[in-house]
């Protein structure tokens, strides 16, 4: 399987999504920290509320976006460890399109949050839907080359599959129509990059 044209639909996807939902995201540092300590920061470049979000939402629109957001900068904190790892080509080309799809998505919800009048989540969502534990993430800094390559994808494939499942029950219960089209394009992406992954681990 040609893993460059799964990961040049999953660009297009993000692209569309964010293009549609008319934002504007927060720039990422020169060193690429936009950790779980960043949210401060993020929701202040998130500022002022994006004039296209609606205002319709409901209880589990907000759960969707409280719950994703750190789910996803825990992706883009996996993908920062890519460089300097010993990763594949492949790995790596995956990692940096995680993360540059992951973070405008970040900014998105945390102005879908603002939109709403609801504060932005904590910095710990627990380790269900895929989340990895801080024993995870420092057995994974722990390894090199092919054993990173390995575990890496291993571990950001059933992170991936957590997020489609939120996705999922957002368009099972969800209202906002921003939020909604957000979940499909994450199911969507990240579809596309869980068989990507799997190509590479076989």
């Amino acid at each position: 399987m040609d893993t460059k044209y799964l990961l040049t639909g999953v660009a297009a996807a993000a692209a569309l999504l964010l293009g549609a939902c008319g934002t504007t995201t927060a720039a990422t540092s020169s060193d690429g920290s936009q950790g779980m300590g960043a949210m401060t920061s993020m929701v202040s470049a998130a500022d002022p509320v994006l004039p296209s979000i609606s205002s319709e939402y409901n209880d589990a629109d907000i759960v969707f976006a409280t719950d994703m957001i750190p789910h996803h900068i825990q992706a883009v904190e996996m993908a920062e460890m890519v460089p300097g790892s010993g990763a594949s080509p492949e790995v790596a080309a995956l990692a940096a399109q995680i993360q540059s799809a992951q973070q405008p998505e970040v900014d998105l919800m945390l102005g879908f949050l603002d939109t709403w009048g609801q504060k932005p989540p904590g910095h710990e969502m627990g380790h269900d839907m895929g989340m990895m534990s801080e024993a995870d993430m420092t057995t994974l800094m722990g390894t090199s080359g092919g054993e990173f390559d390995k575990m890496w994808l291993t571990m950001m494939t059933a992170h991936h599959d957590g997020a489609i499942l939120m996705a999922k029950a957002e368009l099972a219960a969800g209202s906002n129509p921003q939020a909604k089209d957000l979940a499909t394009n994450i199911i969507t992406a990240q579809q596309i990059e869980i068989d990507a992954m799997a190509a590479l681990l076989k």
